[in-house]
């Protein structure tokens, strides 16, 4: 094949595909780069300084790879780069009459920084008045009439975007860009077969493309030798809507490669992403996510406890136990939690029995701590003859007392409890060390009701960076929506949760608010996205049953990606009853199968698998990061942790792919109305019948669960319609339940 010799001909080999990617990440990473005032200066730095530096300091485009420009001037070099005609022609127009060689190059690596400290020392010699790292008080001078034929300005708003379809991280697995490169250099060959063809690449091509370009010495040489022109790349064309330039020429593209390779030009993967949300949400920093968990500390002291019961003067001693209990604790997260935190004898006094505990207790208003006091006494055993012993009278145990809300400054609480005629118990309690810090924090659900609401898909403002496609003319984006109040443990409102079911999109999605300001976004993504992604395991642990995914962004990137399926689900075998003749054959049981989820988290690379209920049977959510208690709607966010935004969003994007990929026939309540016919036993009943008693799956949407793009509902309602590529759909085969 033609290709194959190609690609030895080319210079992007994986190493230099890794080095470009790590150039467009640094930039990624340091948006002021990108900033209007910023990207003018420098392309007026490009143009004044550089292209004179090097006509000064390099002999020929070999001894330029000796030099590394100021970051900001590389950033707009690099963007001229990308346009290899207009740079040649732009460089040969230069004071210098020649293009400027260059090689991808990481701006991090020891190498890059060696480079930049030398051109740096020749830069101060050249240059004197002019800095060499860019100078933020200049970013307003005069802008001046540039000689270039290129509008870098608006070339660099486009490429600012590019990094973000090629970070996740298979990209940086070299078996993908091996394949990468092959299908450039099928590409290459495309478009010398088909010259006045505008060729549409996928991604995995276009950083290979891009990276070539890079080096655009050899960049024009070999496409000079392959194609027989400088290929030149034209990144102006955006509109992706139907019937537009780039959509026509992609279908035409698809079809010129299935016609001449026979094999499919989409590959997992490579297919766009939409907009980054980087700038997009709100900025999070580790002390606005602690505030999420910040609670009132108190220290408490008991006062000297009076004791006054009936037949106090007949007793022989006596003792008080001073219990808290916790409505609200994260060491016990479903369960309300008791401690005896002291137990001390008494002393008759005057008439009463007087306690003085002396420990000092911490306690946590979240918690929503509660004290009370267990009693005993003990009297003479008037049946002992021979030995001296005692006989216990319970006593008892009074009621709990609510400990919180803390008062605002340090102050003294009386408590008293009984009557004088069972018995009354006094004593006074001292707040003290009064402060606040971040805990473990169970936050509760404030729910609201779904509704339906038109929500344009052509408003980017209502739906935050999550890429949209765009419906048929005159078809309303009709959804089900439904906000929640995120609330502490004193019930006061800390993040809102925004959840959307839309039909017409196939697209479930959850935005979490803090203040008024979206922060946190997942949506429903496919394998145009996330389909070459080895941690996810599609093809092992998914393979052959139909998953759906979710990607969780928030404003520096893609945060975690969640991939769900019901696992483990088989038909029954019936019996064969036995004759006089013939031994009957048993039957073999169904299984209903489970949640089985594998999350993924960006950011750390740490992976997480989920089965769901638990091996025991719960409907507990445990994650490294987070707990959440489906049947009473709690979630336990940990401080270790400092993505509690984050962590709310992951909860909610569970609880939504558990709905989207659990079978349910059409008809929940006749297959409920049904299975109570059978009179079967609880413990094997249908998974979808449970979740009624689920809070938090009622939170996500099960009481709408014909009107979410679940894998049921769309089997059900399926009838010729087209589901989107990357929705993530397969086919569902349902249990006739």
């Amino acid at each position: 094949m033609e290709y194959e010799r190609i690609i030895n001909k080319i210079y992007p080999k994986c190493e230099q595909v890794q080095d470009h990617l790590s150039f467009l990440r640094y930039f990624d990473e340091h948006p002021q780069y990108h900033q209007e005032g910023v990207v003018k200066r420098a392309i007026q730095r490009y143009e004044l300084f550089w292209i004179p530096f090097i006509l000064n300091n390099s002999r020929d485009t070999e001894n330029d790879l000796q030099f590394s420009p100021p970051l900001d001037i590389h950033w707009v070099w690099h963007v001229h780069m990308l346009a290899p005609q207009v740079y040649k022609a732009d460089l040969e127009s230069s004071v210098l009459r020649r293009m400027i060689g260059h090689r991808p190059s990481d701006p991090n690596s020891h190498n890059d920084k060696i480079k930049r400290e030398r051109t740096a020392s020749l830069w101060r010699r050249s240059y004197p008045d002019e800095p060499f790292e860019m100078d933020q008080s200049q970013q307003n001078r005069t802008f001046f009439s540039t000689a270039l034929t290129y509008d870098l300005f608006m070339a660099s708003g486009r490429q600012k975007n590019f990094f973000y379809q090629v970070s996740l991280p298979h990209y940086r697995d070299n078996d993908f860009l091996g394949s990468s490169i092959r299908r450039y250099a099928m590409f290459l060959q495309l478009k010398k077969m088909f010259p006045d063809a505008f060729l549409v690449p996928c991604y995995d091509i276009d950083i290979v493309w891009h990276t070539h370009q890079a080096n655009p010495i050899e960049y024009v040489k070999e496409t000079m030798e392959i194609i027989g022109e400088s290929l030149n790349h034209d990144d102006n064309v955006e509109d992706r809507a139907v019937g537009s330039k780039l959509a026509n020429a992609s279908q035409s593209t698809i079809k010129l490669w299935k016609e001449t390779f026979g094999e499919e030009f989409r590959k997992p993967g490579c297919m766009y992403r939409g907009l980054s949300p980087r700038g997009q949400l709100l900025q999070l920093s580790t002390d606005d996510q602690m505030s999420l968990l910040k609670t009132k500390i108190a220290t408490i002291k008991l006062s000297t406890i009076k004791w006054n019961f009936l037949n106090k003067n007949s007793s022989t001693r006596s003792s008080i136990a001073t219990n808290i209990k916790l409505k609200n604790s994260s060491q016990n997260f479903t369960k309300t939690e008791q401690k005896t935190h002291s137990e001390v004898n008494g002393i008759l006094s005057r008439g009463s029995w007087s306690f003085s505990p002396k420990n000092l207790i911490e306690i946590e208003e979240c918690n929503l701590p509660n004290i009370g006091f267990r009693i005993d006494s003990w009297e003479a055993n008037p049946l002992s003859f021979c030995v001296d012993t005692e006989r216990n009278k319970s006593h008892i145990a009074t009621a709990f007392s609510p400990l919180y809300p803390f008062p605002p400054n340090k102050e003294l609480k009386k408590l008293e409890f009984g009557d004088n005629k069972k018995g009354h118990l006094k004593t006074q309690i001292e707040f003290s060390s009064l402060n606040s810090r971040p805990t473990d924090m169970v936050f509760g659900i404030q729910p609201g009701s779904f509704s339906n609401c038109i929500m344009p898909e052509t408003v980017q403002t209502l739906w935050g960076p999550i890429p949209l496609e765009t419906l048929p003319e005159g078809v309303d984006n009709t959804c089900r929506a439904v906000t929640h109040s995120i609330v502490n443990g004193m019930e006061e409102k800390v993040m809102s949760v925004y959840l959307i079911h839309s039909l017409p999109l196939v697209l479930s999605a959850v935005q979490v608010f803090v203040g008024s300001k979206m922060a946190v976004v997942a949506h429903t993504v496919g394998p145009d996205t996330i389909g070459n992604e080895a941690k996810l395991e599609l093809d092992v642990t998914f393979e052959g049953v139909p998953w759906r995914a979710m990607i969780l962004k928030d404003n520096e990137g893609d945060f975690g990606i969640c991939v769900a399926a019901w696992k483990g689900l088989t038909k029954g075998v019936p019996g064969v009853k036995g004759t006089k003749h013939r031994k009957g054959v048993p039957g073999r049981p169904g299984d209903h199968g489970y949640f089985r989820m594998v999350y993924y988290n960006l950011r750390s690379g740490r992976v997480e698998k989920i089965r769901l209920p638990s091996y025991s049977g719960k409907n507990l959510l445990e994650m490294e990061s987070l707990s959440v208690d489906w049947d009473e709607g709690l979630i336990l966010g940990k401080k270790k942790d400092k993505n509690v935004a984050q962590n709310i969003c992951l909860a909610f994007a569970t609880s939504t792919l558990y709905l989207l990929v659990q079978p349910r026939p059409e008809d929940v309540e006749s297959a409920e109305i049904k299975w109570k016919k059978q009179g079967v036993v609880t413990f094997i009943q249908l998974p979808f019948l449970k979740n009624a008693a689920m809070v938090f799956l009622l939170y996500s949407g099960w009481d709408e669960r014909c009107k979410i793009p679940s894998n049921s509902t769309m089997v059900i309602d399926r009838k010729g319609k087209r589901v989107s590529a990357d929705s993530g759909l397969g086919i569902v085969e349902l249990l006739e339940f």
